[in-house]
């Protein structure tokens, strides 16, 4: 779903905002904090019962007061993934301001404000309250909490969550319902009280550590040295840990990034577009650093020698 005022009236499209957003999330009061055009736009994707928003803003403040609340009482809970630009947010007594990469909570049931600087971009979940309550310990609630983006936890989620929403039109209901449970463990975990060497990380951790460390070897599979503890590194777990979450998935890092780099060879060989470029070059530029033995590998692969596959896939 895509909502916008790019298609409203230069002077309507504030009003037309406010409108849209209070249908779209709860009940808001937002303000215009300077005047001139106003841009806004939401891309809306369900992933189980989940939902997922990526908003797209000028400057404005967000207010939700207690009338808004009796308006629309909502048991939700907001997790807010921030992309780009600055903002700030207060709920209760925490205020707190925000940078590119922060994740924060917010309770509708509860009077909170949002500040947006331009240009400001942000994931927005819509997280239903009796599948995050069921998994806090206690009393523990999660308004106000924020994790900074330089925290691996935010790290893992952010890519986690962005990866889910870009390919959610085309993942099965069975695996949107599974990511959306995903997603709420780890909500969970990131915001409970933890202790080192407790429990082991939960299925939803390991899922979002695997995801990222496959898209790291798919961004650095040209890298001829790339090592498990830098992959690792990035996920923000231990190589030991690393090693483990894919020996679950029955592969290896080293299988995988191996895989990766037949993969994109075969795409290169049998690319119009690199026809110019020898065997060799094409060995090298995904990561192999001896063309002999690339050769074998992928003849063992792809059961062909890469210019018999370079031949019959054109």
């Amino acid at each position: 779903m895509l909502l916008t005022t790019e298609t409203v009236r230069l002077p309507e499209r504030f009003a037309y905002w406010r409108e849209v957003i209070s249908q779209h999330f709860v009940h808001l009061r937002p303000e215009q904090v300077v005047r001139g055009p106003f841009y806004g736009e939401i891309r809306a994707k369900s992933l189980g019962a989940v939902s997922v928003s990526q908003v797209t803003s000028g400057r404005q403040r967000v207010l939700r007061t207690a009338a808004d609340i009796a308006r629309s009482p909502k048991p939700l809970y907001f997790m807010n993934i921030q992309l780009a630009g600055a903002g700030s947010f207060r709920q209760g007594a925490v205020e707190r301001n925000t940078s590119c990469g922060d994740i924060f909570f917010v309770d509708p049931l509860r009077e909170f404000e949002l500040g947006c600087e331009r240009p400001f971009r942000h994931l927005s979940l819509k997280l239903p309250r009796e599948l995050i309550d069921a998994r806090l310990p206690g009393r523990q609630s999660i308004q106000g909490a924020l994790i900074p983006g330089d925290h691996p936890v935010a790290r893992l989620m952010t890519g986690y969550v962005a990866t889910a929403f870009d390919t959610a039109e085309s993942v099965p209901p069975a695996a949107g319902a599974m990511i959306a449970e995903h997603v709420v463990d780890l909500v969970a975990e990131a915001v409970s009280d933890t202790h080192p060497g407790d429990v082991r990380p939960s299925q939803a951790r390991r899922a979002a550590v695997f995801m990222r460390a496959c898209h790291t070897i798919a961004l650095r599979f040209a890298d001829p040295v790339l090592k498990t503890e830098e992959i690792a590194d990035d996920a923000g777990v231990s190589a030991r840990f690393l090693q483990l979450t894919f020996a679950e998935q029955g592969t290896s890092v080293s299988r995988r990034i191996f895989d990766e780099r037949i993969r994109q060879a075969a795409k290169l060989l049998s690319d119009p577009r690199a026809a110019h470029r020898s065997v060799t070059d094409i060995a090298f530029a995904c990561g192999f650093n001896d063309s002999s033995h690339f050769g074998r590998v992928f003849s063992a692969r792809m059961s062909m020698t890469p210019s018999q596959w370079r031949k019959q896939t054109r």
